[in-house]
Order: structure tokens, then C-alpha cells, then sequence
């Protein structure tokens, strides 16, 4: 708690989940975004795959609030560590046949387990470089920090001096188990660089994949659906213009199509099908007692395919969003967060 109570506190100063200051380096990236398009455009005609710039382009808007930099488009480096992202979380979102038969995880060349381990723990080892990197050198120092990694560099270094017998966060490295031992031992809550690396690579895991497909869905949905290409860039062209990017908050509001485009994106991609909570209070579901502090399984896809709620939910159709007149959304149930929340 320790932990997430800081990276929440730090985070949110570099504009992580607050979405005017993260437009200010989303907007910087699509820049670059655009001009890469335009290169290959250039280079190899009208056929271009963007699959791998949308993940380059979401991992660049995360990198500059967690390190303050960013990659190129042509740097081998984040090419690396995306695959190894995607190995990762491979494991995690998808079937393994290891969770029904644990043992067959120690079965020679059965078990994929311990390939996606070594994944995130490349990344990881990728992590704790950078960090030992800017110790060393001493360039975390500044003031002040305008990164999550040089904050926490500056948060050891500041709890050290100032209350080295009581603070949680400690500089030293220790492995992840000698520290759940000791926290176990102890009763004392110890925060070295192994929790803040893990904390980032938890970032990196849930963010690249579930935004890059999104993105990828919304141009598959507008290549099949040209009706609806035409309707959102028209709209886009009467409140931006193509002189300008988007502002979110300005723009929003009078743009209630790309809204209902974006929520039926969301709703027919279904690009996260289940979504795993955890019970915080002993409650009865239809007739269906569960008990606290149990994981709990929501079947997103069943509601975002369900007939009762959609009518023709097999179809790609943003209008359901948007009330009579078409100029105000009324619907957001396909919105995965709100089930979160509510759960």
C-alpha cells in the first residue's frame, strides 16, 4: 500500500492519468507519430504496416513520464523491449494449460511459463540499468525531478537523510524474495528498487498492448465501415480543422461522434473479454453468495455481445451512442473502467 500510495502521488505530478497534462506528451508524440507515417508513406507508397508504430508511439508517451525521455522510431532498443513486453504479458492475458495442471509447468519443453518469465525479466534487468546508470552518474539529482524514475531516486535519497531508522525506502538492493522475507519477518514494510521496477514494468505490461490494439481495431473498423469514416472525419474537420491536433478538453464536448466511435470500439473489439476483481465486503449476486476477498471473473464480452442490451450488438454502428438528435451520447456501458469501479 506504501508503494502504490506513492507511485500514485509521484505519477500524477508527470500527468499519468490526468488527462489535460498527459495531452501535453501525447501531442509532442503524435507528432513524430505523423512524420514517421509520411517518411515510409514516401519511401514505400501507399502501403504502410503501422502495427509496430502504434506500440512505438504508446510506449514513448509512457516512457517520457516514467524516464523523461524517449525512443526513435529507428532504435532497435524499443523494438526489444516491446517484444519482450508482449511475451510477458502473453502469459498473463492468455490460456495456459499450466494454470489447470500446475505440474506440467516442470515438465521439460512443455512449459512456455518460463519464456515469458525470462521476457519480463529482460525488461526488468532493462529497468535496473537505467537506474544503477543515473546513480551512478548522479543525474537523477536535479530539481526538480520531472520523472517518475529520477522522484523515486530523489525519494531514497531524501528518506535516507532525513529519517534512516524509520523509513520504508531503503537504497540497497535486495532480491525480491530476501525482501518478502524480511517484510514477513520483520513486520516492517521495506521499499527498495526491485518494488519500483516491478511497479514499472506493471505499467509498461498493462498499457502497450491494450492501447496499441485499440488503436489498430479503430482503423480496422474504419476501413470496413467507410460510411463512418466519412462522418467522423467530417466532424473532425468542423471542430479541429487540419490545421491543429485535437485538445481534449476543449474539444470534446462538441464532438459526440468521435465519443460514440471511440465507445463502440471498445464495445465490439472487446479486447479485454474478462476482467479480474476482487470482492471487498461478503454480498449476495442473484442468489449467489460470495465472499470477501475472493477474485471475482467479469465476463465483459457476454455484456458487450449481449442482445438485450444492444439489439444487433454483431454490428459496428456508433449511433447507439447518441441519443435522437445525434448530438449527445447517452450510453456508456461498454466502458470497462465503470464496470471496474463498480465491481
Amino acid at each position: 500500500k506504501v508503494m502504490r500510495k506513492y507511485s500514485l502521488r509521484a505519477l500524477r505530478q508527470y500527468g499519468f492519468g490526468e488527462a489535460k497534462a498527459a495531452e501535453v506528451h501525447i501531442d509532442e508524440e503524435l507528432q513524430h507519430f505523423f512524420a514517421k507515417l509520411e517518411t515510409d508513406r514516401a519511401r514505400a507508397g501507399d502501403e504502410i504496416y503501422v502495427r509496430r508504430y502504434f506500440k512505438v508511439a504508446v510506449f514513448n508517451s509512457i516512457w517520457r513520464v516514467m524516464s523523461g525521455d524517449r525512443f526513435e522510431y529507428s532504435d532497435p532498443t524499443i523494438y526489444r523491449i516491446i517484444d519482450d513486453v508482449e511475451k510477458g504479458t502473453d502469459m498473463e492475458i492468455g490460456f495456459n494449460v499450466e494454470w489447470v495442471f500446475p505440474s506440467l509447468r516442470y515438465v521439460p519443453g512443455f512449459s512456455t511459463c518460463w519464456q515469458h518469465c525470462k521476457a519480463l525479466m529482460r525488461v526488468q534487468e532493462f529497468l535496473r540499468e537505467l537506474m544503477q546508470s543515473r546513480r551512478a552518474s548522479g543525474s537523477y539529482k536535479k530539481a526538480p525531478p520531472d520523472n517518475f524514475i529520477d522522484h523515486f531516486l530523489q525519494k531514497l535519497d531524501e528518506e535516507q537523510s532525513l529519517n534512516p531508522e524509520t523509513t520504508h525506502f531503503t537504497g540497497v538492493y535486495l532480491h525480491p524474495c530476501l525482501i518478502s522475507l524480511v517484510n514477513l519477518c520483520s513486520g516492517f514494510l521495506c521499499i527498495a528498487d526491485e518494488q519500483f521496477i516491478q511497479t514499472c514494468c506493471d505499467l509498461l505490461c498493462a498499457s502497450i498492448d491494450t492501447t496499441s490494439n485499440t488503436a489498430e481495431f479503430a482503423v480496422l473498423y474504419l476501413l470496413r465501415n467507410p460510411h463512418v469514416l466519412r462522418r467522423l472525419q467530417a466532424e473532425i474537420d468542423t471542430v479541429v480543422g487540419r490545421d491543429r491536433l485535437p485538445a481534449a478538453h476543449a474539444d470534446a464536448g462538441q464532438m459526440p461522434y468521435t465519443k460514440a466511435f471511440t465507445l463502440e470500439v471498445f464495445r465490439h473489439a472487446n479486447l479485454l473479454p474478462l476482467m479480474g476483481r476482487s470482492s471487498t465486503c461478503d454480498t449476495v449476486v442473484k442468489g449467489h453468495f460470495v465472499p470477501a476477498d475472493i477474485q471475482v471473473g467479469i465476463n465483459l464480452a457476454a455484456i458487450h455481445m449481449d442482445p438485450e442490451l444492444w439489439g444487433d450488438p454483431e454490428n459496428f454502428r456508433p449511433e447507439r451512442f447518441l441519443d435522437e438528435t445525434q448530438t449527445t451520447v447517452i450510453n456508456e456501458r461498454s466502458e470497462e473502467r465503470r464496470v471496474g469501479k463498480e465491481c
